[in-house]
């Protein structure tokens, strides 16, 4: 035995194999703030290619849609990417002809496919609105084509009883159209003035009715200003109500809240003049404000998409120019019952880099969908999840060489050289849960766990090679972090 073990110690000396695990930085900056970046995915080719909106689906992973240069036939075509609770792509579909088509919004459908509303390209600079439906895996069950002058964009597509209304752009009005479950219409309004306007977003209420937010430039008290109107189910309009001043304003996305009220994310100028901010309009069930925050900088930031929290709160997808490294960046504000904010992120890095469409996770996560652009490169589809996840750090072994559980020699090599056994010890924490386990792995295979702080496991096996050990923490919310390093282990 006392021969054995510098033999082996002269071999490790002569081998190149004595390298750690390095971790990357992944290509995203945070600002400081309670949540963290848990994944982020970036999705394309060689040219632009962009997220546009996201759901989370039934089976635990996502639906994004968006449009892109990269594949397809034409010069632009809408896309779909299916992907798994990790953001791993599980298949992408791509749709249209020659021209520049793309899909806005995608919703999971009750039969468990998928609707798609957005804009088909019909000839140079003309634009129809477009409907897809799809089966599971993404194959077209119907496509649907609508015209309302030369330039429509469909919005947003929600599913009703009967079957699908969706709000568009319509050369310069804001159009609702109602189909029935095969895409036939079966009913539509406009509504506008001598000025441009645009549909942004449509919900149903609890009432049956769709409420719709846009941007008008033919009413309210600027140029323009953000537009709320209720109509009935068949797309009659029952009131609107502008938001404003004299400044340019703008609609994102709207809720309905808990309490039956409405909630309204966009762009506000502030009366004090300057850029504009990111808003948070809250109004009662009739569309009458109860109250407007603003969250912004000294530059350009809007609010794209909305939605209210498990625990009440609200949170705004959106683009800021005030905050992050340079250029655009996604931007995330959660704010409480009361507009209040309770924090902010900035998720880019030197370039341009939008959130333009948030989701829940099941977990209490976050999933925002937009586009992220590379330095010197075309932008790329992006989904990020950020959210409240374990630090763990394995804190025994550190590099060097150890006996029988006893360092005998700190940083002695790039990796931990272990002869006999070692308890190997974690510390693991949590800013919003409780701690539940921490794994143990070896080579990606299960060893043990442990529940109690200090975490730590035994490991005692007999070995004469190089490993890989990871340890992964779980919070009560079974999120979870991992760390790992490469060990030589000898007896």
């Amino acid at each position: 035995m006392k021969h054995i073990i510098p033999i082996l110690v002269i071999l490790l000396l002569l081998s190149s194999g004595f390298v750690g695990v390095s971790n990357t930085a992944d290509e995203v900056t945070v600002l400081e703030d309670p949540p963290g970046i848990v994944w982020s995915k970036t999705y394309g080719g060689v040219d632009g290619d962009y997220a546009m909106s996201v759901q989370q689906t039934k089976d635990g992973g996502y639906i994004v849609g968006g449009y892109t240069a990269s594949y397809g036939a034409g010069d632009l075509d809408a896309w779909l990417i299916k992907t798994d609770s990790e953001g791993n792509e599980l298949w992408s579909k791509t749709y249209g002809g020659e021209f520049a088509d793309g899909a806005l919004c995608v919703i999971e459908t009750n039969d468990g496919g998928y609707a798609i509303a957005g804009y088909a390209e019909y000839s140079q600079g003309n634009f129809e609105l477009w409907i897809i439906k799809t089966y599971e895996n993404g194959t077209e069950v119907w496509s649907k084509r609508y015209r309302k002058g030369n330039r429509v964009f469909g919005n947003c597509i929600i599913e009703t009883e009967y079957g699908y209304v969706v709000v568009a752009k319509a050369s310069g009005d804001v159009w609702l159209v109602g189909t029935d479950e095969n895409g036939e219409m079966v009913w539509n309004n406009t509504f506008g003035g001598a000025g441009g306007d645009t549909g942004d977003a449509v919900i149903q209420d609890d009432y049956g009715d769709y409420v719709i937010v846009g941007t008008t430039y033919s009413f309210g008290e600027g140029d323009p200003d953000i537009w709320l109107i209720k109509t009935n189910e068949t797309g009659e309009e029952l009131w609107n109500k502008t938001f404003g001043g004299a400044g340019h304003d703008t609609g994102g996305d709207i809720i309905q809240t808990y309490d039956g009220g409405f909630a309204i994310t966009g762009s506000l100028t502030p009366y004090t003049g300057g850029w504009r901010d990111v808003c948070l309009i809250k109004t009662d069930k009739y569309g009458n404000e109860t109250w407007t925050n603003l969250y912004g900088g000294d530059d350009l930031d809007y609010g794209k998409s909305l939605i209210q929290t498990i625990d009440g709160d609200y949170l705004i997808a959106g683009i800021t120019h005030s905050y992050g490294p340079k250029g655009f960046n996604a931007w995330m504000i959660k704010a409480d019952e009361n507009g209040s904010e309770l924090w902010n992120v900035s998720l880019g890095g030197w370039s341009d880099d939008h959130g333009n469409s948030v989701t829940q996770s099941n977990d209490g996560g976050f999933i925002i969908a937009g586009k992220y652009r590379r330095f010197g490169s075309f932008d790329d589809a992006w989904l990020i999840k950020i959210g409240h996840r374990p630090i763990v750090t394995i804190d025994k072994p550190i590099n060097g060489l150890y006996f029988m559980d006893f360092l005998i020699r700190p940083y002695l090599f790039r990796s931990p050289l272990i002869i006999g056994s070692i308890n190997v010890e974690v510390d693991a924490s949590d800013s919003k849960y409780d701690i539940d386990r921490v794994e143990f792995y070896i080579d990606d295979e299960f060893q043990a766990n442990d529940s109690t702080d200090p975490y730590s496991w035994k490991w005692n096996m007999m070995s004469f090679s190089r490993h890989t050990l990871k340890v992964t923490a779980f919070n009560t919310n079974e999120t979870s972090a991992s760390d790992e390093m490469t060990v030589w282990k000898f007896l």
